[in-house]
């Protein structure tokens, strides 16, 4: 999956939980592996294959913005 699939798969999730009254200003952080998603606080570091996304309705309509990805755990090696 690319990040666009991940964020289509946050935005589904954010709209699903979404007030019906909302129209504008309600933000949440919505983390994805692309099959699981998760309401997160801003500060949440992702797992590697993870990835973070403010979701947010403005003027009536729902959009997702990548926040913070997970990174691979660096290896260091002896020489």
């Amino acid at each position: 999956m690319n990040a666009l699939q991940f964020g289509q798969k946050a935005k589904e999730h954010f709209e699903s939980i979404m007030p019906g009254n909302i129209t504008h200003g309600w933000e949440k952080y919505v983390a994805t592996d692309g099959e699981n998603c998760l309401l997160v606080r801003s500060d949440y570091k992702p797992e590697p294959g993870q990835m973070v996304f403010l979701c947010s309705i403005r003027n009536g309509i729902a959009c997702a913005e990548l926040y913070r990805t997970g990174k691979a755990k660096e290896v260091v090696r002896a020489a």
